[in-house]
């Protein structure tokens, strides 16, 4: 009797065993069968997000180039416009300074012209020289037996004979008119048709007096004293 009991306890023992044995197999089955899922789940799910990431980048990358051109371009466009507007401002000075240059060169080109042309300024106006002009040489021998000179405005009627910087004679159409000292000009300056035209010269200037003379119709002419001046008109 106590042998069978040590075989049913023997065998119960063993049963046991071999019941612990498959059940912890069986889980330990069922864990790594959960442990691999997991992993293939996270594997899936790593791999999703690792090429959404790569969408995201790429999509990021795109809109950095494009925006990166459109700053290019405006950068660009404002260089572009900036040294559009310098050039314009540099031309600008350019020709503001050839036009002072050519102002300041006119300038100096009229005085020396004015020295060349041997001028003489009187009462405002600026007279030129005609002793070289041989339209007025009647004139111009009139001046030389002075030592003198004749000058003219230019594109004008009025004359003067200058000596030593003083006008002795000026002269205009229908009237002459010189210093006292000086008023034989007027005879020399004039046409023969002026008969008498000397003797009454000397008259007024010894007498102040006015004198009218009429040869003919047409032709009269009268001598006078004024502004220190013997007057001859015609």
């Amino acid at each position: 009797m106590k042998g069978k009991k040590l075989g049913l306890i023997t065998f119960m023992a063993l049963f046991l065993l071999a019941a612990s044995f498959f059940h912890y197999d069986g889980f330990k089955s069922r864990a790594d069968a959960d442990v691999k899922t997991n992993e293939d789940q996270q594997d899936q799910i790593s791999s999703k997000e690792i090429s959404d990431n790569n969408e995201l980048i790429k999509e990021n990358i795109q809109i950095e180039d494009a925006s990166g051109e459109d700053e290019t371009e405006i950068v660009k466009t404002d260089i572009d416009d900036s040294e559009s507007q310098l050039e314009k401002v540099e031309s600008s000075k350019e020709t503001n300074k050839e036009a002072e240059l050519s102002k300041e060169e006119l300038s100096k080109s009229d005085v020396k012209t004015e020295k060349a042309k041997d001028v003489f300024k009187y009462a405002g106006e600026v007279y030129v020289s005609l002793m070289n002009d041989d339209r007025y040489k009647d004139m111009i021998a009139v001046a030389k037996q002075n030592n003198a000179k004749l000058y003219t405005i230019p594109s004008s009627d009025l004359f003067l004979i200058a000596k030593d910087g003083e006008v002795i004679c000026q002269m205009s159409t229908g009237i002459i008119g010189a210093i006292p000292e000086y008023s034989h000009l007027i005879a020399d300056l004039s046409s023969d048709e002026f008969l008498g035209l000397e003797d009454n010269l000397k008259f007024v200037k010894d007498t102040g007096a006015t004198v009218t003379v009429e040869l003919k119709s047409d032709i009269t002419y009268a001598v006078y004293e004024r502004d220190k001046k013997i007057v001859f008109s015609y």
